[in-house]
């Protein structure tokens, strides 16, 4: 025996065994005093019969053969047994080599593996997913209770051939590209294909998910392994939900194209009403002045007793609120037809406080203390300061509304903010506005419900100072005071302008 065979007697798993042609050991791996034995005198009762008959067809076809054999005693136990005969030069027969190898341990695996698979099978049963094995060689698939009602037959057979014959025209020609490069590709992937599957008279969707589970010796591909899913509902849902968007996208362009063109329409009607409105106010100024110069001049010349004067100074007063009331309006007119033109400049915010208060006090002699609180680290600002200037007179006549002593406070503190911006706050000691109202007193033309009667205006001048901030791409919001008297309204506005120098 050569040095080789040795080598494997010791590092094989099982027992091999070598007889001459009388059937006696002539070298193994069980022990010496084995060698010279007559191999049948060593073996089980069970042993021989199927031995000699394995050792005869072996020494008469001259080929190798295998089989299992096992035993109940003491215990289940299996073996795999395999004959090689062996010649001399001469093809004359010397004897055999035996193979033995206890392989119980593989086949309880097997066994439980077969039970795990069985649980899988059922498995997939109960919750109707096909399951389907193809044998390449034989051009078969073998189906499983599942797939027999998805595709209504009653054989767990189904040829290749047939099967492909069913797919959909429109889908058969991209279903066996996949399925075809997925063989050849020989790769230890999951292949996925969806297609139309014909049944009865119809075509329902499936979806194909399989592996290669098995090659031959030469590495072709001989078996497949995968499941089958019905998809019909899926897909017939998702094309559904396809149409409805596409209609829905269609209706939201042909809604936009309608709304394009509602607001194209509202701009021009807008546009036309701003320049109504300022011809309009243009047209008032002659004939409003022309009464207020009569009055005043009518005023001059009659006794300060006399009993029309009385009603010149109604007349006075009233042509005055009018004039405001027009030039208010005008000036919104503007702000909409972007006529006025906001030029930011750097400007101090202590100069402009300090105009401020001084123009409140001289031109409307308002009853109020004004008190002013600068916090902010920055004193420059980029802003129109003619029109910031309007807003804040706006917003002391605003407070002065809404007094209802005659020690009303105004207090104006200007801090940094923490986007880069200033902020601006006007406070007031007065009665406030009701919290629903808070939202809605910078719209146009809205009144206050808890305005004093003697100051009550036509809701503009909030406004415009909406539109102003607006114009600085700032903010404005209002707020009453915790302690429920007073109101605040407080605006920000960038400390950089578009358009500073």
């Amino acid at each position: 025996m050569t040095n080789n065979i040795k080598h494997f007697l010791n590092i094989l798993p099982g027992k091999i065994i070598s007889l001459d042609k009388n059937h006696v050991i002539q070298e193994s791996n069980l022990g010496k005093e084995y060698d010279g034995l007559l191999i049948f005198d060593i073996l089980e009762e069970y042993e021989i019969a199927p031995l000699r008959e394995q050792l005869e067809y072996s020494k008469n076809s001259k080929s190798s053969c295998e089989y299992i054999s096992s035993t109940t005693i003491p215990f289940k136990k299996w073996y795999k047994n395999i004959i090689q005969p062996t010649f001399d030069n001469q093809s004359r027969f010397e004897g055999y080599t035996l193979y033995k190898e206890d392989i119980t341990e593989k086949k309880l695996m097997e066994k439980n593996l077969f039970k795990t698979q069985f649980v899988y099978y059922e498995a997939f049963e109960a919750v109707g997913i096909g399951i389907w094995e193809i044998e390449l060689k034989n051009g078969f698939f073998i189906i499983n209770n599942s797939l027999k009602k998805i595709i209504n037959t009653s054989s767990g057979i189904l040829s290749v051939k047939k099967w492909k014959a069913s797919i959909h025209p429109e889908d058969a020609d991209e279903a066996l590209k996949s399925y075809r490069d997925f063989i050849s590709s020989k790769a230890d992937k999951i292949s996925i294909i969806k297609y139309r599957f014909k049944v009865g008279e119809k075509y329902i969707w499936l979806k194909s998910t399989g592996k290669i589970v098995k090659f031959n010796s030469s590495g072709k591909v001989t078996k497949l392994l995968g499941i089958i899913q019905n998809i019909d509902e899926q897909v017939l849902a998702k094309q559904s939900l396809k149409k409805y968007n596409e209609k829905l996208e269609k209706e939201v362009c042909e809604r936009t194209i309608e709304l394009e063109s509602a607001r194209k329409a509202a701009d021009i009607a807008n546009i036309a009403k701003s320049e109504f409105l300022s011809n309009i106010s243009h047209e008032f100024f002659t004939p409003l002045n022309i009464i207020l110069n009569s009055a005043k001049i009518v005023s001059k010349k009659i006794d300060k007793e006399h009993t029309v004067q009385k009603t010149l100074q109604n007349i006075e007063k009233s042509g005055n609120n009018l004039n405001e009331l027009v030039q208010n309006m005008l000036y919104l007119v503007k702000l909409d037809l972007n006529t006025i033109k906001f030029k930011m400049y750097k400007t101090d915010i202590l100069n402009l406080l300090n105009s401020v208060i001084m123009e409140a006090k001289s031109k409307y002699n308002f009853n109020v203390d004004i008190d002013t609180n600068i916090s902010s680290l920055t004193r420059f600002v980029y802003c129109d300061s003619m029109n910031i200037k309007i807003v804040l007179l706006e917003l002391i006549k605003n407070s002065n509304k809404y007094a209802n002593a005659k020690n009303t406070r105004v207090l104006i503190e200007i801090l940094n903010y923490k986007d880069n911006s200033i902020l601006f706050k006007v406070q007031d000691n007065g009665i406030g506005v009701k919290e629903e109202e808070l939202n809605t007193i910078f719209d146009r033309f809205f009144l206050g419900s808890n305005i004093v009667e003697q100051h009550s205006g036509k809701g503009l001048g909030l406004a415009i100072c909406k539109e102003i901030i607006k114009k600085h791409n700032g903010n404005i919001w209002a707020e009453n005071s915790s302690n429920k008297s007073g109101f605040t309204v407080f605006f920000k506005i960038p400390i950089l302008g578009e358009n500073h120098d």
